[in-house]
C-alpha cells in the first residue's frame, strides 16, 4: 500500500521539510568570508556620539546561490565609531533569504549588528531572526570574562551568561580577521567566534592553500582558497571553502555540507530579480529507498543498511529504546528501528531503561511557551479531566494533528505559542506545539530530528521532525504530523532537544552533514 493518504503525498503537502536549517546555515557559510546577519533599524537604538562616525559607511553586497537558483541577498555595512571616547566598530547585515518546497516560496530575514573593538574583540550585540510569525530577539553585551545573552521571543525572555575569552570576536570575526590581516599561502590561523543563532562560541581553523583562477558572477580572479573549519562544542564540524583577494577580502564561499554559494558583488546584481528556482527544497533531498514498504508507520521493527560518504553513520544518528545502531564497517551501519511502547519489554542486549527526564524537558522555554496562559488553556481544554499519561500524550497527540488544519510551508520555524494563534505550518510545527502541551500538562517532552519513509512517487526518506515523552523509565516517540498513537519503524532518527537555547539549532547539525550523502536500503521488515 502506498502511503499517500493525508500526511505525505504531494497533494497534502503536510510533510515537513527543516529547510529553515538551511537558511541557518547560510550564516554558518558565511561565518567563513562574511557574516550575514543584521540588526534592523527599529533595535539600531544608538546613542548621539554614536550617531558622529570617524569613518564613512562602507557598504558591501552578496548574493547567495543554490545549485544555480538564487536564494537571495545580504547587505553588509561597515563603521568606525567614536562612543563615550571609545573607538569601535560597527558591522551590521541585512539578509533576504528565499527557498521553494513543493512549490511553496517562504522568505526569511537575518538581522544582526555586532559593536567591536578595533582588534576584533566584542563588545556587544543585537540581533534579529524571522523564522516565524515572531521574530526572535538577541541582545548581548561582554561583561567582563562573560557575555552576558539575553534571546526573546513573543514577550518571553531567556538570559544565558556564556563564558567569553578576551580575544574572542564576534558573528564578523573572520571576515574582520582575514581583512586585518591577509593570510597568506600555508598560513593557519585559529580564532573564536559567536555563531549567531545558536549563540555558541565556536573554534574557527582557517588554513590557506593557494592562488587560483577563481569563477565569480561576471568574470573570474585570481584569489587564495582558504579551507574554513567551524568547531562546535558537542563535537559537530563544518567545512567550507572562501576566496579571498590580495586585501583579505573574501569574494567567494562554498559550503561543504549544503553547497550553497556566496559571492560579493554590485547592489544591483544582488537586489536583481531571480528566474523562478527549479531546486525544491522537500524534493531535492528526499534519499531513495530500494523498495517500498506497506504501513511502515505501524511495522514493529525494520533493518536498515545505511552508508554514509563521509564517515562512519553510527556516529550521526542516536542510539536508544526505539534504535538500535551497529557498525559495520568505516563507512557503513546497521540500523534497527522497533516500535515501543509503555509496555515494552527490555530485549537481552538492548535495553529499554534510561536515565529520568532533566528539568530542561519538562519546563517552559522561548521556543515552547508552555507556562503562557494560552498554551496552558488549549492543553486543558484538549484533554480534560485524563490522568493517565500514556493516554494523555497520544490524545494531545492527535488533538494537534487535528487541530493544524493548515498543513503548508510557509512558516520557517514558528514558536509553540505562534501555532497555537495561527495553528498552521508542517512537522516542526506540530512538534513544538505538541512538545508544550504536553509539558503544560507535567508530560516531560523532547523534540526529536531525523528521517521519515514517504511514498510519493517512489519510496523514499525525507527529513523530520516528531517528539518522543518520557514515561516510566523511557523515551517514547510520537508523531503529531501522522497522528496515530506512536510511530512504528519508519523514522530513523539523527538527534533530539528540548528547544532550550542554542540546543534548538545545534541538533540540526547532523542534519546538514548527511543532507545528499547518504544510501540507504531496507534490509528487513517484521
Amino acid at each position: 500500500m502506498k502511503i499517500k493518504d493525508t500526511v505525505y503525498g504531494r497533494q497534502s503537502r503536510t510533510m515537513g521539510q527543516n529547510w529553515w536549517m538551511w537558511l541557518l546555515m547560510l550564516g554558518w557559510l558565511s561565518g567563513c568570508g562574511q557574516q550575514p546577519g543584521p540588526v534592523s533599524q527599529s533595535n539600531a537604538k544608538v546613542t548621539q556620539a554614536q550617531k558622529t562616525p570617524e569613518s564613512k559607511a562602507e557598504e558591501v553586497w552578496y548574493a547567495y546561490y543554490l545549485q544555480g537558483d538564487k536564494l537571495g541577498y545580504m547587505r553588509q555595512e561597515q563603521q568606525t565609531l567614536v562612543e563615550r571616547g571609545q573607538t569601535l566598530v560597527r558591522t551590521l547585515a541585512d539578509s533576504r533569504l528565499k527557498l521553494q518546497r513543493q512549490g511553496q516560496v517562504a522568505e526569511v530575514r537575518l538581522a544582526f549588528t555586532t559593536w567591536e573593538t578595533p582588534s576584533g574583540a566584542l563588545v556587544r550585540l543585537h540581533g534579529e531572526a524571522n523564522l516565524g510569525p515572531t521574530p526572535t530577539l538577541y541582545h548581548g553585551r561582554v561583561n567582563g570574562d562573560h557575555l552576558e545573552l539575553e534571546t526573546l521571543v513573543s514577550g518571553q525572555g531567556q538570559s544565558v551568561h556564556i563564558p567569553w575569552p578576551a580575544n574572542a570576536g564576534g558573528f564578523f570575526a573572520i571576515e574582520q580577521s582575514l581583512e586585518r590581516s591577509p593570510m597568506q599561502t600555508g598560513q593557519q590561523r585559529t580564532l573564536q567566534k559567536l555563531e549567531p543563532i545558536i549563540n555558541e562560541l565556536i573554534t574557527v581553523d582557517l588554513h590557506a592553500f593557494a592562488w587560483e583562477v577563481t569563477p565569480l558572477l561576471q568574470d573570474s580572479a585570481e584569489l587564495l582558497r582558504i579551507d574554513c573549519t567551524m568547531k562546535f562544542a558537542d563535537g559537530n564540524r563544518l567545512h567550507s571553502n572562501l576566496w579571498t583577494d590580495r586585501q583579505g577580502r573574501t569574494l567567494k564561499t562554498y559550503s561543504l555540507a549544503d553547497r550553497i554559494e556566496s559571492y560579493r558583488t554590485t547592489r544591483e546584481q544582488a537586489l536583481s530579480a531571480s528566474p523562478a528556482a527549479r531546486f525544491d527544497l522537500a524534493l531535492n533531498t528526499q534519499i531513495p529507498l530500494n523498495r517500498r514498504l506497506d504501513n511502515p508507520h505501524q511495522a514493529d521493527q525494520i533493518k536498515y543498511r545505511v552508508q554514509w560518504e563521509d564517515g562512519n553513520p553510527a556516529e550521526m544518528f542516536s542510539h536508544g529504546p526505539s534504535q538500535r545502531v551497529q557498525t559495520l564497517d568505516d563507512h557503513i551501519a546497521e540500523i534497527t528501528v522497533r516500535r515501543i511502547r509503555p509496555e515494552t519489554q527490555s530485549d537481552g542486549d538492548w535495553p529499554i531503561s534510561e536515565p529520568a527526564a532533566g528539568e530542561e524537558f519538562q519546563t517552559s522555554n522561548s521556543l515552547i511557551q508552555s507556562d503562557d496562559p494560552l498554551l496552558q488553556q488549549m492543553a486543558q481544554q484538549a484533554v480534560p479531566g485524563v490522568r493517565d499519561p500514556w493516554q494523555l500524550a497520544t490524545e494531545l497527540e492527535g488533538f494537534v494533528h487535528r487541530k493544524i488544519e493548515r498543513k503548508n510551508f510557509s512558516q520557517a520555524f514558528a514558536s509553540a505559542l505562534d501555532v497555537a494563534r495561527d495553528l498552521q505550518g508542517d512537522c516542526t510545527e506540530h512538534a513544538v506545539l505538541l512538545a508544550a502541551l504536553c509539558r503544560a500538562r507535567a508530560v516531560p517532552t523532547r523534540v526529536a530530528i531525523g528521517l521519515v519513509y514517504i511514498d510519493d512517487d517512489q519510496p523514499a526518506l525525507a527529513f523530520h521532525m516528531w517528539n518522543e515523552i518520557y514515561l516510566h523509565d523511557r523515551w517514547i516517540p510520537l508523531d503529531a504530523t501522522l497522528g496515530r498513537g506512536g510511530i512504528g519503524g519508519g523514522h530513523l532518527k539523527l538527534a533530539h532537544t528540548s528547544l532550550q537555547g542554542g540546543s534548538a539549532y545545534t541538533s540540526f547539525l547532523n542534519v546538514s552533514r548527511v543532507m545528499g550523502r547518504l544510501k540507504v536500503d531496507v534490509m528487513e521488515v517484521q
